[in-house]
């Protein structure tokens, strides 16, 4: 084609040249200057194509480019552009209001957590009735000064109101330190009771606060390029934006949907309001709807249909509890990210799990069913025969659950050697076992799917860093934030020192213990996958967790101490959750246009108001709620979210991942995952090579294997796909 164009291009240049025969000799020489200039022109213009066309190649490789451009798509028409740097932000009424938000959701967050089926309120309420107040105070507030501080800047601004939101969201959130308060002081897990709130309270600050110093060093990579989306970011920017739009901005005259987005909202949130009660206390049906139960009751049905905590794998259970719902953000996450968490947990919980379930390839002793049948794991084999599918606990060689305690630990909380020997080969459901197989996958195959996709970013972003470059990106929203003074590297690098000094003292002088080197490679973990995670998140919506990989390493280093283990695992993976939760805010103040040193501050005052009130109510529920968990199970139980993650101290730390995934293990074949994660991210890149197209790197092996398959209520899933899809 090429090739042809440019022949047609050379006779018509070369015609140009043809006329009258002259015998002057000035002539004809200028006629062939004319001839040559046109043909280095044209072989200019040739090259240029070809230069285009295989810069557009190139382009079907660079994933953070394609990314770039669908998220121009997704945030048109839900980021204003437009901004006063005078605007206030940062106000007495956002320290007033976001404190009294940060105990409220702190406290309660916390005390949710001991649910059967726990779950957490969402910030939307926070950001609701903040408006208001917020609205209110600047009417009767006096416009005084006090200590420097205005207590009425005047109207109520976006950027309070969205401060506020940070705050609160900030305190909400429920540190993974506290697992180790639960863990280890309640006497139906460990028992120790030299655990008080303020050696506690020490720990679980240190180990919210790290992950700071590693999102601002990080920022050039998960914040500043367009590409990363954050979409869980946008619905509470569309709804603070919504709150405070302009008249003009409401008198949509090219749609023919004239009602404002702040007129919808209060709409939609008065039927949510009035359809909640119904599954909450009118009809619980709706709650949960095992359709695959409705055919039959048999113990095959059972297996596959039922959704209960524990018991089937929900096969097309249906949930219409919004509260359930929304914790997938169907709403806000792009289609391509949902259909492959979709797709991942169809396939290992849907088809995987029911044949490992029948198959038995672990060995079981007489096979699942034959364990169903006389009651395998529970507390009476006579009564109950309904199969553990999905259960958390832990098994012996006869079916029994092994408790986190005595007799498999001995008064200093090691294991006890006896009685491993003479309970072992000890053994894990089916559904818990796919899920440290998926981990494995998961572990290598972030490194592979991000290196693969976007290594070259990285190093361009990494060496700009390095050599102190400034940024010349010319995306519209990093040229507004320069107008804002940012929190500066050595602020950061500062505050990693300073917590990872308390976090080394806390691990030898409190309960907590911890080596000093282990401290030491649990932050430099949690540093090292801060950003391939916070890059599947930002384009995505979804997180990944570093839980199982910090617990397999510890574990092969330190065999048999599980309070090691635990302590390892809650600051290697909480560093990143918390990194990657400043860096959300961070990526919210972009949009929102509020000063990055602002953000830090909110962020940070909410951190330390719900990690205070989240380890109080840790160190009181015990005795607080020991009623409601003695006569009201099936709503008040800790062991779906702290027992968890004490058994998997138990079977990391305790056991060790040696003996439980070694090579005399009836579970070391599911080792080949992370060899799984390695190779399988190279095959949608090498038919990105051979087929260049723009959905190759859409394929997302980390988040196909980034499920909950066990203890969860299993009728999450359908209906936020259903919605998503629609």
């Amino acid at each position: 084609m090429l090739k042809a164009q440019f022949h047609a291009d050379k006779y018509e240049c070369c015609g140009a040249a043809h006329g009258s025969p002259s015998d002057n000799k000035q002539r004809r020489t200028n006629k062939y200057r004319e001839k040559l200039s046109c043909l280095i022109r044209m072989a200019d213009e040739k090259a240029k194509k070809i230069e285009d066309l295989e810069a557009e190649i190139d382009d079907l490789d660079d994933a953070e480019l394609q990314d770039e451009e669908n998220a121009v798509d997704w945030t048109k028409g839900v980021v204003i552009l437009e901004d006063d740097p005078s605007t206030p932000a940062l106000t007495f009424r956002v320290v007033l209001l976001g404190c009294i938000w940060a105990v409220f959701y702190g406290v309660s967050n916390a005390l949710f957590s001991f649910r059967s089926n726990f779950f957490t309120i969402p910030n939307a309420l926070s950001i609701l009735l903040s408006y208001p107040i917020g609205v209110f105070f600047a009417a009767v507030l006096p416009d005084v000064e006090i200590a420097g501080i205005k207590l009425n800047p005047g109207p109520f601004t976006v950027k309070e109101h969205a401060l506020i939101s940070i705050i609160a969201n900030a305190a909400g959130g429920l540190p993974t330190g506290v697992d180790n308060v639960v863990g280890q002081r309640w006497k139906i897990f460990m028992g120790d009771r030299n655990i008080n709130f303020w050696n506690s309270i020490q720990w679980v600050l240190s180990t919210q606060f790290i992950g700071y110093g590693v999102a601002g060093l990080t920022r050039r990579f998960l914040i500043k390029p367009a590409a990363m989306l954050w979409p869980s970011v946008l619905p509470t920017v569309a709804l603070l934006n919504s709150f405070h739009e302009k008249k003009e901005d409401q008198e949509n005259t090219s749609s023919r949907y004239t009602m404002s987005r702040f007129n919808f909202f209060w709409i939609i949130l008065s039927f949510i309001f009035i359809y909640e009660w119904m599954p909450l206390y009118f009809a619980p049906l709706l709650g949960t709807i095992s359709i695959a139960c409705w055919f039959g009751n048999s113990r095959t049905m059972k297996i596959l249909g039922s959704s209960s905590n524990g018991e089937g794998t929900g096969l097309l259970a249906l949930t219409f509890d919004w509260s359930v719902v929304s914790g997938q953000v169907p709403l806000a996450t792009p289609f391509w990210a949902s259909l492959n968490y979709f797709g991942g947990y169809a396939f290992w919980t849907w088809i995987v799990g029911p044949i490992v379930y029948y198959t038995n390839p672990f060995g079981v002793k007489g096979g699942y069913l034959s364990q169903a049948q006389s009651g395998w794991g529970t507390a009476n084999k006579t009564t109950d025969p309904f199969p553990y599918i999905n259960s958390v606990d832990i098994f012996d060689k006869e079916g029994n659950i092994v408790p986190i305690q005595q007799p498999l630990l001995q008064p200093d909380l090691t294991l006890n050697q006896s009685y491993y020997d003479t309970s072992k080969p000890f053994h894990l459901s089916p559904a818990f076992a796919i899920a440290y197989f998926t981990s494995f996958i998961n572990i290598t195959a972030l490194f592979a799917h991000v290196g693969l996709w976007y290594g070259k970013d990285i190093y361009k972003q990494a060496k700009e860093a390095f050599q102190q470059l400034e940024n010349t990106d010319e995306d519209p929203l990093n040229v507004r934030m320069r107008q804002y003074k940012d929190v500066p590297d050595w602020f950061y690098i500062g505050y990693l020192a300073i917590f990872s000094v308390v976090l080394l003292i806390s691990g030898l002088f409190t309960a907590f213990k911890m080596k000093w080197w282990a401290t030491i490679f649990a932050i430099v973990l949690g540093v090292v996958y801060t950003i391939p995670i916070g890059i599947i998140q930002g384009i995505s919506g979804q997180q990944m967790g570093i839980n199982v990989l910090t617990e397999f390493l510890i574990g092969l280093i330190i065999p048999g101490d599980i309070i090691g283990v635990m302590c390892f695992k809650s600051l290697g993976y909480n560093l990143v959750v918390q990194a990657l939760a400043l860096s959300s805010d961070l990526k919210m103040g972009h949009y929102m246009a509020i000063g990055p040193i602002y953000m830090f501050i909110a962020q940070s005052i909410g951190t330390f108001i719900g990690a205070v009130c989240n380890n109080a109510i840790a160190i009181w529920a015990e005795e607080g709620l020991a009623e409601q968990f003695a006569n009201n199970k099936n709503q008040w139980d800790p062991t779906p979210s702290y027992g968890t993650f004490t058994n998997a101290g138990g079977i990391w730390g305790a056991i060790g991942p040696a003996r439980f995934f070694g090579p005399d293990s009836p579970y070391f074949s599911l080792m080949s995952g992370f060899i799984i994660g390695i190779v399988v991210p190279f095959v949608p890149w090498l038919c990105n090579k051979l087929y260049p197209s723009k959905n190759w790197h859409l394929f997302n092996l980390p988040l196909l294997t980034q499920q909950n398959y066990t203890a969860a209520n299993q009728a999450f899933i359908v209906v936020p796909f259903l919605l998503n899809f629609i």
